[in-house]
């Protein structure tokens, strides 16, 4: 029956257009293909937040064919560790495109990446990344302990953080990640979401699994014949271990 999620990706994914003669916008390629037929919904993959304007945000909260969820890089939450890295926003950027976004698209799925140990970066530069991810619904987030790469400009810079430093702040990012997540997928209690169920089963409980259009993993009893379908679920439990269960809508 055909694929049923459509994921657009690509390095710089946002600035696809740009180098045209006559430069299009992504947002303007994402409104082409919600106008293709079919049973399907498109997903975007890592956008960078300068790259996400009004019109994307507007075609997110009003086509049910793209779903509700956006991964934006952060890094880090602290400008000086941003000009370093080379990143084209600053902090307070990031936040108010977050903001924007969620005043567009209030039940938002929001991931971002982060660098931990950057060099140069002190206690304050990180207390700075966790307050700003403190303060925003992120639903899931991807944290990595930096480590050099020849090649790369930030091969020849000092790097002073011990692994102990850097797995401790990981740690910290980590439990306020999994704290956000669970507080995210209690809201889903009740509420109808699309699931798309994947070709094989939950290992553990052998219900279907999949993902609703927030990103969000879900497990439910049904049959083979639901598998690589958009399936209507009503999210009944969310466990503490942030499994989300749910029960088929016929």
């Amino acid at each position: 029956s055909g694929y049923k999620e459509i994921t657009l990706t690509g390095i710089n994914l946002g600035t696809y257009g740009m180098e045209k003669e006559k430069p299009e916008t992504f947002s303007s390629l994402v409104q082409e293909i919600v106008q293709l037929p079919g049973d399907y919904r498109i997903r975007l993959s890592s956008i960078n937040p300068m790259e996400i304007d009004d019109a994307l945000l507007d075609l997110i909260a009003n086509c049910e064919k793209i779903c509700p969820h956006l991964h934006i890089p952060l890094q880090s939450g602290d400008d000086w560790v941003l000009s370093k890295m080379r990143r084209n926003y600053n902090s307070g950027q990031y936040v108010d495109t977050v903001l924007r976004a969620l005043e567009k698209i209030p039940r938002l799925g929001l991931g971002a990446d982060v660098i931990i140990g950057f060099p140069g970066e002190t206690d304050q530069s990180f207390e700075n990344t966790r307050k700003l991810i403190e303060s925003l619904p992120f639903t899931y987030l991807h944290s990595f302990a930096y480590s050099p790469r020849k090649g790369t400009e930030a091969y020849g810079f000092k790097s002073s953080l011990a692994k102990t430093v850097k797995k401790a702040r990981n740690k910290i990012l980590t439990d306020l990640a999994e704290e956000k997540s669970l507080h995210f997928r209690r809201q889903l209690t009740g509420d109808t979401v699309t699931v798309l169920f994947e070709n094989k089963r939950d290992p553990v409980t052998g219900h279907l699994k999949g993902h609703s259009e927030h990103y969000v993993p879900v497990i439910a009893q049904g049959g083979d014949r639901l598998m690589n379908q958009l399936v209507q679920v009503k999210i009944k439990t969310v466990r503490e271990d942030q499994q989300v269960s749910g029960c088929v809508l016929s």
